[in-house]
């Protein structure tokens, strides 16, 4: 129920993806069940039962990825639906904190909500930011779309990439030589990238 008590710390366990939102996080264990701890004064931590591949953290609210492919959203958002959250079978999510996201279908195709429509491209992998969302097309190249002026004004590297990640008004990603490039606004340093 919403309000119910906080919960500190993170349970026990292996964990094969950590989330964070707002106040909260949501973990994917290695048996594929979720967890969520943090705040719970919009149910963040009420995750529903079962089986999940893929889990993402929001604002106030949450969303994973069914082991059958169907999005299941819980929290602020998922209790009160204030954004259409697509139907379908889905292999990943990805949600920034205005309870927008997109999901990655089995073809390729981002079903993004709160955030403009994704080229029709096939991606591998997408991550959403504050009114945008990045992908890696098949040959692992960046492409980005939506309404931040920042990421418009600088064009996302043309690297081959093997991971990508959106957030705010920027976004980073994973080179195949193994180096972190971002793009995008750098009001607070997000692209001072530090060499180890």
């Amino acid at each position: 129920m919403l309000g119910e008590e906080n919960i500190e710390n993170p349970p026990l366990g292996n964990f094969t993806k950590v989330a964070i939102g707002n106040n909260h996080a949501c973990a994917l264990k290695d048996d594929q069940t979720v967890h969520c701890w943090g705040d719970n004064g919009f149910g963040e931590l009420n995750v529903p039962t079962g089986k999940f591949v893929d889990v993402d953290a929001g604002g106030e609210f949450s969303c994973a990825v069914r082991e059958n492919g169907e999005l299941t959203c819980w929290g602020r958002e998922g209790i009160t639906p204030a954004k259409i959250i697509p139907t379908g079978k889905f292999k990943s999510v990805s949600l920034n904190v205005d309870a927008d996201g997109c999901a990655l279908d089995f073809e390729g195709k981002a079903v993004c909500w709160g955030i403009p429509e994704a080229q029709d491209v096939a991606f591998s992998e997408v991550s959403t930011g504050f009114g945008f969302g990045c992908g890696l097309n098949a040959d692992g190249r960046a492409i980005c779309w939506g309404g931040s002026t920042y990421l418009y004004n600088d064009v996302a590297p043309t690297d081959k990439f093997k991971q990508i990640s959106a957030e705010g008004v920027h976004a980073c990603g994973v080179t195949m030589d193994n180096e972190v490039k971002c793009w995008g606004s750098n009001t607070d340093g997000q692209l001072d990238v530090p060499t180890f």
